[in-house]
């Protein structure tokens, strides 16, 4: 007769909207309401994710400037200052 609580933390991969689907597969006690073995929940991710470090120097570490998911963001504007604050 308790009720319990299932929290369950993922990491989404990429943007699209996804449905999360659990339900009991196996019980080691009677189940006399079965109404209630499956639940769901919708994820709607927010990937957009700025990279602040950036120095195009050809030494392998961050020569790249990435910003995931702007493609889902078209009226957008992009500055770059250096690190003592001048616009680049």
């Amino acid at each position: 007769g308790a009720i319990q609580t299932l929290a369950i933390i993922v990491k989404v991969v990429d943007f699209k909207d996804y449905l999360n689907t659990a339900h009991l597969s196996k019980l080691d006690q009677i189940d006399t309401n079965t109404s209630n073995n499956q639940a769901s929940a919708t994820v709607a991710p927010n990937c957009l994710k700025i990279y602040n470090e950036f120095s195009p120097n050809d030494d392998g570490q961050n020569d790249y400037f990435y910003i995931d998911c702007i493609d889902q963001y078209p009226d957008n504007q992009l500055e770059i200052f250096n690190r003592w604050g001048n616009l680049v």
